[in-house]
């Protein structure tokens, strides 16, 4: 069996986003035993990482990538887990929530042994060019996961295009 994804839970859980500060908990429910977790965080109102950190089950997620874009306030982030991930149904913590408006994702990948890794920590910012992008070499037994921002009142439906 290859990675998978598995599973994924959106905070809050209405769309939207949350300006509550301080520590902020969720519930997320894997279907299979996960291998591996990572959590797209999102900041619509700054270019600053709106928490000061991630648990998944207790255990300390890394902030792996971020991205910020200073002339179009948003910041995006992804934290992960890649040993010794909890199973079953477990809290999120996002640690130490500012007042901005941020909302999060958070995905379980399965996989065949206990252990998966983060491959490619690419980023891109329109502030460096008209058409920003970001090239992954993949193999058979790669789920990608990302997150992106657009400042732009009305943003084009074709920004993963692609994917």
């Amino acid at each position: 069996m290859t990675v998978a994804h598995d599973a994924q839970t959106r905070w809050p859980v209405t769309d939207g986003t949350s300006t509550a500060t301080g520590d902020q908990t969720f519930t997320h429910t894997p279907s299979g035993t996960p291998a591996g977790v990572a959590i797209a965080v999102f900041n619509g109102a700054a270019n600053a990482n709106p928490i000061t950190g991630a648990l998944y089950g207790g255990v300390t997620m890394i902030l792996s990538t971020s991205q910020g874009e200073a002339t179009e306030a948003g910041w995006v982030g992804v934290y992960t887990l890649t040993s010794s991930v909890p199973a079953g149904a477990v809290t999120v913590t996002l640690q130490g929530a500012s007042a901005s408006a941020k909302w999060a994702m958070c995905s379980t990948v399965t996989a065949a042994t206990a252990e998966t890794t983060v491959n490619d920590t690419s980023v891109a910012t329109s502030a460096s060019g008209a058409n920003p992008q970001v090239t992954q070499t993949t193999t058979i037994a790669t789920v990608s996961y990302g997150g992106v921002h657009s400042g732009a009142a009305a943003p084009v439906s074709t920004v993963l295009t692609g994917c």
